[in-house]
């Protein structure tokens, strides 16, 4: 998680937001040098996680972690008005969770989900969470 927090961190200059979500997605999803073999420790890690309390444990701590750091850039994008304020932000934070782990593993398992097809699924995500118009964010005092 801290090597993927330091890749979007250099991506964004440090800033929070919508920007920061979507290069989020471009480093786990299609900048990703991952190979099929990382991608199976992954969910091999999972499926040990469910017999094992230790390791259990420790997903649960990354997870909750993980979501802390998104919402904080949910947040920003909402009050920025890049994202729509009419939503719940935890809610927000676990979609684009699940869509993100969702996406990790179609990329693995299916060889028809390339990472440029996932970047762009997440990216249709993302775009159902964007204020509606750009005048919208304009009127919070957003970015255009």
């Amino acid at each position: 998680a801290r090597e993927l927090h330091h890749r979007v961190d250099e991506a964004t200059g440090y800033e929070f937001g919508f920007n920061r979500l979507r290069s989020i997605f471009e480093v786990t999803l299609k900048n990703s040098n991952a190979k099929q073999s990382l991608a199976g420790f992954w969910i091999e890690l999972l499926s040990e996680s469910l017999r094992n309390d230790e390791i259990r444990a420790q997903q649960i701590k990354s997870h909750n972690d993980s979501r802390l750091y998104l919402l904080r850039s949910v947040k920003s994008g909402m009050e920025s008005g890049d994202l729509r304020g009419d939503l719940d932000p935890e809610l927000v934070v676990d979609f684009i969770s699940s869509i993100s782990s969702g996406l990790r593993l179609m990329k693995a398992i299916y060889p028809e989900i390339s990472p440029e097809r996932a970047f762009e699924i997440a990216n249709m995500a993302l775009g159902l969470l964007q204020s509606s118009t750009p005048a919208s964010r304009e009127e919070k005092g957003g970015s255009k």
